[in-house]
């Protein structure tokens, strides 16, 4: 009967702890799939990721601006992760030399915060449009009865 009691005990702490990790928090975002070349940037793809842990991106000189149609909802500098570090190493591993390689072209994402009320998504740098991305058909908010297909 004792051993019954413990099976029991710890079945109901296993289904416990699963149930709790479960319930950790997902935060949403909208992905971008970007291509850079030479100082401008296209949005290829968006999609919509739950992911379980929040995202930061480098701070740099371009800026994106999530729109609710003239309303800046929320603002964020980011760094186009163009650029390598490299080591030279001598036959005895030894680092001998290194630097950084700015590259011209570059495929990249951008993890950019999910908002319900989100009409567009603007890329700028220097007061300069780069990219304008249309979100409204991923919105809570949407009128429309359109499904979003999910890829």
């Amino acid at each position: 009967m004792e051993c019954k009691q413990i099976f029991g005990l710890s079945i109901f702490i296993f289904l416990a702890l699963v149930l709790v990790s479960a319930q950790q928090d997902l935060f949403i975002y909208y992905k971008l799939s970007c291509s850079y070349d030479n100082g401008e940037i296209v949005i290829n793809s968006v999609e919509i990721e739950l992911l379980n842990k929040a995202q930061k991106m480098f701070e740099g000189d371009y800026e994106i601006n999530i729109m609710d149609g003239d309303k800046i909802i929320e603002s964020i500098l980011f760094e186009v992760p163009n650029v390598i570090l490299y080591d030279e190493v001598d036959r005895e591993g030894n680092i001998i030399d290194g630097g950084e390689i700015e590259l011209n072209q570059i495929e990249f994402e951008l993890y950019v915060p999910y908002y319900k009320d989100a009409k567009e998504i603007v890329i700028i740098k220097d007061s300069k449009e780069l990219a304008r991305e249309d979100v409204g058909m991923y919105s809570s908010e949407n009128d429309s009865k359109e499904e979003v297909k999910k890829e």
